[in-house]
């Protein structure tokens, strides 16, 4: 009887704990919000001068789009600097806003598809899409002239539609009709995102792939529509980026696999590793210029690559950029693979990365950033990143007091947003070259924005 009534007590307890948790966690929400409207009013009028949206400008200007651009997001910068001639509004504001309407949305629509019993509480999703897109650095991605955070959207607006059909096809609850309307919206996502950042054709290709052999695994009579589903995806995206991208670099290094390679494994100990190289790539730089090299990674862009294919040419380029990464691999081992699994932690989970680096832990551009972050208000950007960067920790605290709830409770939303984080972690880890730029990788904002609210929803249950 005794043991009865302490289990008893206990349970009170413990649903006093979370009815206090919860609204707590509301208020922590509430105020991150604020603070990022109020970060949003300072900036708006604000265009931070990136190197690449000095690239994106030029190419709005030229019209000639390389295999770095989207021509859908330059087509799109095109058409407000030309509103903006005409009416007089800054070109910018209507991009961010675009993009912040985009971003907002397609949270929405992820948080709703993940807590699928939201019945208790329908501005949830809301409150959650609120929630995470005012993370300071993913904020910072909508309020600026980069692809990143439109592409993110579209890209996580694909992965809902794909957790939906997954979701469906689980439970056989799938209809040839129902899946045909999905399949076109899944194929125009697809080629969205990828002429909004090239990369996409792939990283959505991939996503679709895992997704469509899921379907076809659990529903065999729609194998041959998930097949037809990915050829039209290939053919729609790859047509489109064919026909409105010209091919070459323009004026950078060639994005071939080999020069991935070279700006991943040679960087950033390139000078240190000049006189292992063919005498070929040392006589064309002096040591001033491999020391500018090696301290900005942008160089390896726009001043090592170029050179080297304007003398030897692409093709022999290519067998340098390859010889240099084999060479930084096998002298350098060590650092080469320690900045690797570095950068691949950073972008799993950048909450956690950007924390230790104000703690002088990691080097990438956040510092670079941060300063971008607080141009206009540094009272004001310091309080608010402090506060997101604290809130985040108490609510995962609360997160993991869940943790055997959210396994059992949201095995999709874990196992395909842990596939989609995952993915893009292991591109921008290898294409980014020594440098995180968070930018880049918005999904993961998204995934531990809303892995960290989700549970919420057990003390929506409860009540």
């Amino acid at each position: 009887m005794f043991a009865l009534l302490v289990c008893k007590e206990m349970k009170t307890n413990m649903q006093m704990f979370w009815k206090i948790a919860y609204r707590l966690g509301l208020v922590v929400i509430a105020i991150q919000t604020l603070l990022g409207l109020g970060w949003i009013l300072e900036n708006i009028l604000v265009l931070p001068d990136f190197a690449e949206t000095k690239v994106l400008l030029n190419m709005s200007q030229t019209g000639v789009i390389d295999e770095y651009g989207g021509p859908l997001y330059v087509a799109v910068i095109s058409t407000f600097r030309w509103l903006e001639n005409l009416v007089g509004i800054p070109f910018q504001i209507p991009i961010y806003l675009l993009q912040l309407m985009l971003a907002a949305y397609s949270v929405f629509a992820f948080a709703r598809e993940c807590g699928a019993n939201w019945e208790k509480a329908k501005w949830m999703p809301y409150m959650v899409s609120a929630y995470v897109n005012s993370i300071p650095f993913l904020l910072q991605a909508h309020f600026a002239v980069l692809p990143y955070s439109a592409s993110g959207s579209i890209f996580l607006l694909l992965l809902t539609e794909l957790m939906t059909l997954c979701r469906g096809a689980k439970t056989r609850a799938v209809e040839q009709k129902d899946f045909l309307k999905k399949a076109v919206r899944v194929v125009l996502l697809w080629a969205l995102s990828s002429l909004i950042l090239p990369e996409y054709h792939w990283l959505s290709g991939l996503l679709v792939l895992f997704g469509l052999i899921y379907i076809g695994l659990c529903l065999p009579k729609l194998r041959g529509w998930c097949v037809l589903t990915v050829a039209l995806g290939v053919l729609c995206s790859g047509f489109l980026l064919v026909a409105f991208t010209q091919e070459g670099s323009r004026g950078r290094m060639q994005n071939t696999l080999e020069a991935q390679a070279a700006r991943r494994l040679a960087w950033p100990d390139i000078l240190r590793m000049y006189s292992f190289w063919e005498p070929e790539i040392i006589e064309s730089f002096t040591i001033d210029e491999m020391a500018q090299i090696s301290m900005v990674p942008e160089r390896m862009e726009d001043l090592f690559g170029p050179r080297i294919e304007q003398i030897y040419g692409k093709e022999k380029a290519n067998e340098i950029y390859k010889d240099m990464a084999v060479t930084a691999l096998l002298v350098n081992t060590k650092e080469v693979l320690g900045q690797v699994l570095c950068d691949f932690g950073s972008y799993l989970c950048p909450p956690v990365a950007i924390t230790l680096e104000g703690k002088g832990v990691g080097g990438t551009y956040t510092g670079h950033h941060y300063e971008k972050l607080q141009s206009q208000n540094v009272g004001l950007t310091n309080l608010y990143v402090e506060w997101s960067q604290t809130s985040f920790g108490v609510l995962m605290l609360l997160m993991l007091l869940n943790l055997p709830w959210y396994v059992k409770n949201h095995k999709t939303f874990l196992s395909w947003g842990g596939v989609a984080l995952l993915m893009q972690v292991l591109y921008y880890t290898w294409t980014t070259g020594g440098m995180v730029s968070y930018l880049k990788n918005p999904v993961a904002f998204v995934f531990w924005g809303t892995l960290a609210v989700l549970w919420l929803l057990r003390e929506r249950k409860e009540e």
